[in-house]
C-alpha cells in the first residue's frame, strides 16, 4: 500500500501485528509494513491516521475510503483486510504490495516498452471496468497510487480511494480533488467532474509510462496550471526511446493516447471506447477469464486432434495459445505457472507438427508460390509495424524449428500482440 500521512516517528501499537518498518508518509497518515502475529505471518500494510491531524474534509475522505474499500473485491484493487482504532489513531490494515508504486518502477527504467505498458494498462482497465460498473470514480489516479506486486511479472493494483466517490453524470464541485499533474482540464478550469476524468488521468499515466515523463511536467505550479488550461492539442510523439534507440509506437497505441488526451471531455474517449480499444485488447488480458478461455480452446483442440480433424485441431491450438500465453502473467503460483508453461510448449510443438501434416496433405503449390513470402516482405516495406511483425514471425518459426522453446515463447508473446493489432487493422480497412 502506498503511503499517505504524517504522524509521530515512533511506530504505533496495533493489536495482533508487529510493525517491521515504515513505507512512507503523507499529509495525514503514515503507512507501515507489518506482520500478523501467530501462525499465518501474513505481511500487510497498515495505514495509521492520527485523529488529531484530521480536518473535517480529511475525516470525510477517510470514512468514505473505508466504506468504499469494504465493498470492493477485485484482483487489481488493493484489498482492505480490516480496520481498527484506539484513542489516538485509526488503522487501515491493507494488502501489502512488495513491488512499490508505478512511479518508482518508471523512474528505475526511465520508460517502459509498449508490450509491458499494454499489460499494465490491461490490468488497470479491468479494475476501472469493475469500478465503472459500480459508478465509482477514483478521482486521483496517478502512478503513486498504483502499486505493484513483487516478482518477475508484477501485477498492478489501484490504491488510495480517499477522493473516490459515486458519480453517474457531470457534477460541479466546491473543491478540487486529486493531483494537479494528472487532473483533467475541465476540473482545473471549470471544476466540472464526470466519469471521463479518470480516463484523462489514464492517458497521462500511459504517456508517462511510454516516455518517462508526464506531458505537462513543469518547474512551477503556475506553469503547470497554464499548460493544463491551454487550448492547444496534446502532442503525442510517434517514437519512444528504449535502451538508447528510437522505437516507433504502434498506430493503436498512438490512437488510444490521442483519444484519451482530448482536452474537451465531449471529444474524449468514453469508458466503452476505452475498454473496447484494440491497444488494450481486454479479451486477451491476463486474467482468470483469459486462462479459462485458453483451457477451453485447448480441450477442444485435443478432442479434434484425437478425432483426426487435423486442420481444426491446428486452428484451435493456435487460438488457445493466444489466450494461454498472456495467462502466464496471471498465475501467481510458481508451480502452476511452470505447469502452464509446459502445456504451452506442448501445444506449440503439437501445432507445429500439425502444420507440417496439414501442409503435406495439400497439393503442392506451383513454383511461383515459393516467392510469395519474399514478395510479401517487398510489398510491406513501407509499413514498419507490419515489417517488424513479419520479421518476428520468421524468427519465431526459426527458433521453434531449432527446438529453442524458451526463446520461441518470448517471440510468440510479441507476435500475438502485433498480429492481433494487424488483424484488427485489416478488419477495419475492409469494413
Amino acid at each position: 500500500m502506498a503511503a499517505s500521512s504524517a504522524g509521530s516517528d515512533s511506530p504505533p501499537s496495533v493489536p495482533q501485528f508487529n510493525i517491521t518498518g515504515r513505507l512512507g508518509a503523507g499529509t495525514y497518515a503514515t503507512v507501515y509494513q507489518a506482520i500478523r502475529q501467530g501462525g499465518s505471518r501474513e505481511v500487510v500494510a497498515i495505514k495509521c491516521v492520527s485523529k488529531k491531524s484530521l480536518t473535517n474534509t480529511s475525516k470525510e475522505n477517510l470514512l468514505k475510503e473505508i466504506e468504499l474499500l469494504k465493498t470492493l473485491n477485485h484482483p487489481h484493487i488493493v484489498r482492505l483486510i480490516d480496520f481498527v482504532w484506539d484513542a489516538n489513531h485509526i488503522h487501515l490494515i491493507l494488502e501489502y504490495c512488495s513491488g512499490g508504486d508505478l512511479l518508482r518502477f518508471i523512474k528505475l527504467r526511465r520508460c517502459l516498452s509498449e508490450s509491458l505498458v499494454r499489460r499494465f494498462l490491461q490490468q488497470l482497465a479491468l479494475a476501472l471496468r469493475y469500478l465503472h460498473s459500480r459508478n465509482v470514480v477514483h478521482m486521483d489516479l496517478k502512478p503513486q497510487n498504483i502499486l505493484l506486486t513483487g516478482g518477475d511479472s508484477p501485477k498492478l493494483k489501484i490504491a488510495d480511494f480517499g477522493f473516490a466517490h459515486h458519480l453517474k453524470s457531470d457534477s460541479h464541485a466546491d473543491q478540487v480533488r486529486g493531483s494537479l499533474l494528472y487532473m483533467a482540464p475541465e476540473i482545473v478550469v471549470d471544476r466540472r467532474y464526470s466519469p471521463k476524468c479518470d480516463l484523462w488521468s489514464v492517458g497521462i499515466i500511459l504517456y508517462e509510462c511510454l516516455f518517462g515523463r508526464a506531458p505537462f511536467a513543469s518547474e512551477t505550479h503556475e506553469d503547470l496550471l497554464r499548460k493544463i488550461a491551454s487550448p492547444d492539442p496534446v502532442s503525442v510523439p510517434a517514437v519512444q526511446c528504449l535502451a538508447g534507440r528510437e522505437v516507433p509506437l504502434t498506430a493503436a497505441c498512438q490512437d488510444l493516447l490521442t483519444r484519451l488526451l482530448q482536452r474537451d471531455p465531449r471529444h474524449r474517449a468514453d469508458h466503452a471506447a476505452f475498454f473496447g480499444h484494440s491497444f488494450i485488447d481486454l479479451d486477451h488480458a491476463p486474467s482468470a477469464e483469459c486462462l479459462e478461455k485458453g483451457k477451453s480452446l485447448a480441450l477442444r483442440a485435443v478432442k479434434a486432434d484425437s478425432g483426426g480433424e487435423l486442420e481444426e485441431a491446428f486452428r484451435l491450438y493456435r487460438l488457445a495459445l493466444t489466450y494461454l500465453v498472456p495467462a502466464l502473467h496471471y498465475e501467481d503460483s510458481a508451480q502452476k505457472k511452470e505447469q502452464l508453461r509446459d502445456r504451452i510448449y506442448e501445444y506449440m510443438s503439437r501445432a507445429e507438427y500439425l502444420q507440417s501434416e496439414v501442409t503435406q496433405g495439400r497439393p503442392k503449390r506451383p513454383p511461383v508460390a515459393e516467392s510469395r513470402w519474399n514478395r510479401l516482405l517487398e510489398l510491406c516495406k513501407p509499413d514498419q509495424d507490419i515489417m517488424a511483425s513479419l520479421k518476428e514471425i520468421s524468427a519465431f518459426n526459426h527458433k521453434l524449428s531449432l527446438g529453442a522453446h524458451e526463446e520461441a515463447l518470448a517471440l510468440f508473446e510479441t507476435c500475438c500482440d502485433k498480429l492481433l493489432e494487424l488483424i484488427r487493422r485489416y478488419n477495419c480497412a475492409v469494413m
